[in-house]
């Protein structure tokens, strides 16, 4: 069996481990440890409906509020090695970014819960990668 012949679906404790590591990014504001869950190809639709450039969204990462507890991950397989990754987190906290309009940044300073679809796909070394990720607000504190 090839790395991207998954034969099952991973469940949802592999993808939040992903996650784990994804704010552990943010936290640590550390490109090399974004490169190790982000594919060469993945791109990013922000909350306001923009897409993002994997560049643009590595800038916008390195202002974005850690990211609050995954939750609700929910795992959906579409082919062998590429699945559907659903889930949620809220969002607090101060920043500025070119990538984002102030109206939003002022929705995230007083709290937002942020609503997530994802697809992963299996790199040929086996490891998921995420290619693309669009983040929606579903209610504000």
């Amino acid at each position: 069996m090839s790395p991207t012949d998954s034969g099952s679906v991973p469940d949802a404790s592999t993808f939040q481990a992903l996650m784990k590591q994804w704010a552990d990014a943010v936290a640590g504001r550390d490109p090399a440890l974004f490169d190790a869950i982000w594919a060469a190809d993945y791109s990013y639709t922000s909350p306001d409906g923009i897409r993002l450039t994997r560049d643009q969204i590595m800038d916008l990462e390195m202002d974005v509020p850690v990211p609050g507890p995954m939750h609700d991950i929910r795992v959906q397989k579409v082919v062998d090695g590429v699945v559907i990754v659903r889930g949620g987190h809220p969002l607090r906290g101060e920043f500025a970014s070119e990538h984002v309009r102030p109206e939003l940044a002022e929705q995230v300073s007083r709290g937002v819960e942020i609503a997530f679809t994802s697809v992963w796909r299996r790199q040929e070394d086996g490891a998921w990668k995420v290619v693309s990720n669009d983040a929606h607000i579903v209610r504000t504190d």
